[in-house]
């Protein structure tokens, strides 16, 4: 497609133009188990610079986010991001960008700069998915609540179902009790406080006779390793807390600190301003994008999977996840990410962020992850980690600005299924006040395995602003959809005229 360098500069916004992608990286290496997507192979990792220096226009993600500042973008922009400071990221990933001249920024973690631990989820994986023996029991208090699991079958990993399983994701159903146990411990620990699951590791970890000192491969840069990564012209280093924590879930000045001392102590080993910053998990809240602010940040990335836009959030940057795919699987999943560009302007509810085109929701206490499963990239997975007491609607998937005509018959038409039997709620009503229901409120029942569903109603008012919207809070157990779309029907038919249809 020749040189992407030589388009001029052009408004992101002008009819027809790309939107721009942050991709984020984690690791660039060889590794076993992989449960949650975090590594990309070496040789993988060459393939896809080759693709973007090919097929699109790298940028740093600071000259990204003054573009968006101005309303300026180049065509077809793309920024690197790594998070966590894996030592990797010096030996494998920095040479790599230096030979394709595409720049990235690193976000680091700097409690583990100087300490002698892996990450606690590399160490969970370390404990249940490497293989050997554990003891038949695993009792265990995490968050003040006393825990206990009979191993049973899980006993012995062997050495075989270890290579077999190995490219096994958290977010597939387990293949085997080792992966549903790994996967339960790491729900329960993701919240805690770091010295709360320091205390719980450790216990765990003698439990099962694991040593707790670091494995070489597994281990981030040091202050001094920091500064060479930090040296030449291709890589910023931003912020990324002290201690990896969920930042919701900690009090007010516990955020503010493992924000503000994360920045300070970068600056400090840097000698230079640290601009950037990416919330750990993607999570965030009010107070975490205000205190972000206030530190002194100039921008912020989540892990919310949608394109960027001119009018975006420069607080809650989207990014989209890349797994260890080749150049080919690597270029047709960013022409399918550029083309799922949507509406990204700032959200005000309560805890929204933007996905694409679609908004998702959480209120009222709740919390939930959301991903787009590796194997349908068109589809979502909501895991609810903290579900309603009081409304199914505190957790929504939002699809806004749909119009719709008086009294014409529209449907609604997905896929989905649950980790197991659930219920739910889909429907459509005004994306702003009042609120109210335009015709379409059911109730659906959904089981592991995928299902189609098609809900017809009759619209009760015309509405520039409509919504699709999927209530999931009542329950814990996550649920996948996939497919939706608004279809206009043809008077007298039964079936939905393919009108208009939008995925997500």
């Amino acid at each position: 497609m020749g040189d992407a360098t030589s388009e001029p500069l052009r408004n992101a916004n002008e009819p027809g133009e790309p939107s721009a992608l942050i991709l984020m990286y984690h690791r660039v290496t060889h590794v076993g188990a992989d449960p949650f997507s975090l590594n990309v192979t070496p040789e993988h990792f060459a393939e896809q610079l080759d693709v973007l220096r090919e097929y699109s226009q790298p940028v740093a993600l600071s000259e990204l986010a003054a573009g968006l500042r101005t309303g300026i973008v180049r065509p077809k922009s793309i920024a690197i991001t790594f998070d966590d400071g894996y030592l990797d990221n010096l030996l494998n990933a920095k040479p790599a960008l230096e030979r394709a001249g595409i720049p990235a920024t690193v976000f680091i973690t700097t409690g583990p700069l100087e300490q002698e631990y892996e990450f606690w989820w590399d160490e969970l994986e370390r404990i249940f998915l490497e293989p050997g023996r554990l003891p038949a029991k695993l009792e265990v208090t995490i968050g003040g609540r006393a825990h206990k699991w009979e191993l049973g079958g899980a006993i012995q990993y062997s050495e075989e179902e270890y290579l077999h399983y190995r490219a096994a994701r958290a977010e597939d159903p387990p293949p085997t009790l080792r992966h549903a146990l790994h996967f339960s411990i790491w729900q329960l620990l993701q919240p805690l406080s770091d010295p709360e699951r320091r205390t719980v590791l450790d216990e765990i970890a003698a439990w099962a006779g694991v040593p707790t000192k670091r494995r070489s491969g597994y281990r981030t840069v040091t202050a001094e390793e920091l500064r060479i990564l930090a040296q030449g012209r291709l890589i910023e280093i931003g912020g990324h807390t002290i201690t990896h924590p969920v930042l919701p879930d900690l009090p007010a000045q516990a955020q503010a600190q493992e924000i503000r001392e994360s920045r300070t102590c970068l600056e400090q080993i840097l000698g230079r301003p640290v601009t950037g910053f990416a919330y750990p998990y993607g999570m965030l809240s009010d107070n975490a994008v205000d205190v972000v602010r206030d530190a002194g940040f100039s921008y912020a990335c989540s892990t919310v999977p949608a394109t960027v836009q001119v009018g975006a959030d420069l607080f809650q940057l989207p990014r989209f996840q890349v797994d260890d795919w080749d150049g080919e699987e690597f270029s047709r999943r960013l022409t399918r990410w550029f083309e799922s560009r949507g509406n990204t302007s700032p959200a005000s509810a309560e805890g929204s962020r933007r996905l694409g085109k679609w908004q998702f929701r959480t209120a009222g206490g709740c919390a939930a992850r959301i991903t787009v499963p590796s194997d349908d990239p068109e589809g979502i997975r909501i895991a609810i980690e903290k579900p309603s007491l009081q409304a199914n609607y505190d957790i929504q998937l939002n699809l806004p600005r749909l119009q719709t005509i008086s009294n014409y018959r529209y449907a609604v038409s997905f896929r989905a299924r649950a980790d197991q039997t659930r219920g739910f709620s889909v429907g459509f009503s005004r994306a702003h006040e009042p609120w109210s229901n335009l015709g379409l409120y059911q109730r659906i029942e959904v089981t592991s395995e995928w299902k189609n569903f098609e809900e017809v109603f009759v619209a009760t008012a015309d509405e520039e602003n409509g919504r699709i919207h999927f209530d999931v809070a009542e329950s814990a157990i996550p649920i996948e959809l996939s497919r939706v779309s608004l279809r206009a029907l043809q008077e007298g038919d039964t079936k939905a005229e393919d009108q208009t249809p939008t995925s997500i």
